[in-house]
């Protein structure tokens, strides 16, 4: 066993999970299976891994360099990927793009045929714009009453959303705070029974409100018109989330327990690889499995189809990262 630093390999092994989630959740939806709407959990994963991460992060000595520096290492990548796909549609399936849906890609406001799944970009800027003021918040009231005063926050984060962006949904927006909170106490060893109990609490009503779900979706399957229906809507949306953050949970608690020794070389290695290329895995990965690229008729079998998928994504993943650390460099110098 060797575990060198104090890099916490454990996230690495559930973004690399939450990873293969998304990519198998669009290769089951292009066979229309039921599981794809179980496997996208994995952005629900990604998310209060995000702010998770960032629920550690002490201080911000400057805000706009930091919502600058994040939004480049969203957005090189993004338009590595977004601009070449734009242009093959207007060049080879022009039925399937528009101006405006161009614009709006680019702008990330819209997504484009066979990159619907890029609807999760805005979501990552929109973090990053108010994690500052998270960390200060959670600066400022320290120990005291932090639970309660989380509440409130979460409560103030679902009414604004609600209300002034209603782009996005809260439920989303809400699942990166939550994050963002467990992230806060994880390494206080005053709030380790604080921890404890919250795990406890996420997990346990991810299994009745999933629980619900399956019994409503699948064996009831009620008429709830009018209001009842969206309400109905919103439930499914944090049922997901508490399912997402049950998830994360589970493997973090599991992964810290195998490997309380050390974590072997091969995973390390394997963990910093896939560090480096889940986004642009993210990226690139449904332009080729749905819509007017898909490949996954390109031979008469389905598991050679994935495979070539699978390699072609790899590549595509390790080129975009490459291209990017190239410009990403040169923009940091300048």
């Amino acid at each position: 066993m060797s575990d060198t630093g104090t890099r916490d390999y454990s996230i690495s092994l559930i973004r690399l999970i939450a990873t293969i989630f998304i990519v198998a959740c669009h290769f089951m939806q292009y066979f229309n299976s039921p599981l794809t709407w179980w496997f996208n959990v994995g952005v629900q994963m990604f998310l209060f891994m995000s702010g998770f991460l960032y629920g550690k992060k002490k201080s911000i000595e400057d805000d706009f360099l930091f919502v600058r520096r994040q939004f480049r290492k969203i957005l090189v990548d993004y338009y590595l990927v977004i601009i070449p796909v734009i242009i093959a549609l207007f060049l080879f399936s022009r039925e399937n793009i528009s101006y405006t849906k161009a614009f709006e890609a680019l702008l990330t406001y819209g997504t484009i045929s066979g990159g619907k799944h890029l609807w999760y970009i805005p979501y990552c800027l929109l973090t990053y714009l108010f994690t500052p003021f998270l960390i200060r918040f959670f600066d400022r009231i320290g120990d005291k009453n932090i639970v309660l005063k989380t509440i409130v926050l979460l409560i103030v984060t679902q009414l604004l959303t609600e209300t002034f962006l209603n782009y996005f949904n809260s439920s989303l927006v809400v699942c990166y705070v939550i994050g963002f909170f467990f992230g806060r106490i994880s390494e206080d060893e005053n709030r380790k029974t604080t921890y404890q109990v919250a795990s406890i609490f996420f997990i346990f009503v991810a299994v009745i409100f999933n629980s619900i779900l399956i019994l409503q979706d699948n064996v009831f399957k009620i008429g709830l018109p009018g209001f009842f229906g969206f309400l109905y809507t919103r439930f499914r949306d944090y049922a997901h989330v508490t399912l997402g953050i049950a998830l994360f949970l589970i493997f973090k608690a599991v992964f810290n327990r195998i490997f309380r020794s050390g974590y072997p070389r091969a995973v390390q290695t394997i963990s910093n690889t896939s560090d480096k290329l889940s986004y642009d895995v993210y990226l690139v990965h449904q332009i080729i499995i749905l819509g007017p690229f898909s490949l996954m008729a390109l031979t008469q079998s389905a598991t050679i189809n994935v495979l070539i998928i699978l390699a072609i994504i790899v590549v595509s993943a390790v080129l975009v990262h490459w291209i990017s650390s190239k410009i990403q460099s040169k923009l940091e110098r300048i």
